[in-house]
């Protein structure tokens, strides 16, 4: 509360806490994994809602492929019932050194102004695996807002990357 001189737009929080839960199960070939958390915290500006958030997510790893979902939520993270979201899901195959794979998010956020603004993001990727802890790896990813007032921006970007393991 010290630090809170009541400038800041989202309020300031305190006595914030968390809880997760964690589950990995090997059933024959496949591997499947849960889990999820929540955080939630006291707003110390008058006037301010309780912050909180949750998220979940799960996956399934069988035979060289991997797909996995997620979801979370903010709570009053912009301001009084202002919210914002996030889902998304990805899919990966593995087959000796190489991975290829692909994913799939949307992002909303309420505005104070009414509405909502979206964010999709799409990215498709391989990697290459040669040994030694060394791999290579190259993303294509785009992202599109849309916005609930003004302009809509758009975004392509291709990444290119090395990796050590030791």
């Amino acid at each position: 509360t010290a630090d809170c001189d009541g400038t800041q737009s989202r309020g300031c929080n305190g006595e914030s806490w968390s809880i997760a839960a964690d589950y990995r199960g090997k059933f024959g070939d496949a591997t499947i994994g849960l889990d999820a958390g929540y955080t939630g915290s006291n707003n110390e500006t008058a006037g301010r809602q309780n912050v909180s958030a949750w998220r979940a997510d799960a996956f399934l790893q069988v035979a060289g492929w991997e797909a996995s979902i997620q979801y979370g939520k903010a709570n009053n993270v912009n301001g009084n019932s202002l919210d914002a979201s996030a889902i998304g899901g990805a899919v990966m195959y593995t087959m000796g050194p190489w991975s290829v794979g692909g994913f799939f998010q949307q992002g909303r956020a309420d505005v104070a102004t009414g509405g909502r603004n979206k964010l999709n993001h799409f990215l498709v990727g391989a990697g290459y695996a040669l040994g030694g802890g060394v791999s290579l790896g190259a993303a294509l990813s785009h992202q599109k807002r849309d916005n609930a007032t003004g302009v809509d921006p758009s975004g392509t970007t291709f990444t290119f990357g090395i990796g050590a393991n030791f």
